[in-house]
């Protein structure tokens, strides 16, 4: 009679050695007395949603998506994957839904723009006052300002940074 701890069929996240994650649908296989697991990765839909935040990456062709932009990720298919044991370091059972979404957290699909955001660009925000993006990112606020001092100090600090960085910034008294 076969024990019934030698089997495993369910739904897991899997952690492998050299820094790799996978999820999907889990099943022991033997091959004589070798054994391994059988992961299948379910095939996705077409996924069409709204950004509620801010993506960059190799995902979005490296390009600035804002949030409210409406984005579409292509469907996969189905894959089938054999896991030698000696190759797993952990397994975590969990529920289907559990690992679908770990699944889409760790799927790069590429983003294709269906939609973009429609911003208003602030006459300040013309996009060469750095320094002004650089305030508005570190406070996590849209800055409105039209202080015109503001903006002067911060034209006055880009000319800093781009003189330190081409080596003709001056010294400083």
């Amino acid at each position: 009679m076969e024990n019934p701890q030698s089997r495993f069929t369910g739904w897991a996240i899997i952690d492998l050695y050299g820094h790799t994650k996978v999820a999907g649908h889990v099943e022991t296989l033997y091959f004589g007395t070798a054994a391994m697991f059988q992961l299948t990765v379910p095939a996705i839909e077409v996924k069409e949603y709204e950004l509620q935040y801010a993506e960059h990456g190799p995902h979005t062709g490296y390009e600035h998506l804002e949030p409210g932009t409406k984005v579409k990720i292509e469907a996969t298919e189905e894959v089938k994957q054999l896991l030698g044991v000696g190759s797993i370091y952990r397994m975590t059972a969990c529920t289907e839904e559990h690992a679908l979404e770990v699944l889409e957290e760790l799927m790069q699909r590429p983003m294709i723009v269906v939609s973009p955001m429609q911003v208003e660009q602030a006459p300040w925000k013309c996009g060469t006052c750095v320094v002004a993006v650089m305030v508005e990112q570190v406070n996590g606020k849209l800055l409105e300002s039209t202080d015109e001092a503001f903006l002067i100090q911060c034209l006055i600090n880009q000319q800093r940074v781009i003189e330190s960085f081409n080596g003709t910034a001056k010294p400083s008294a």
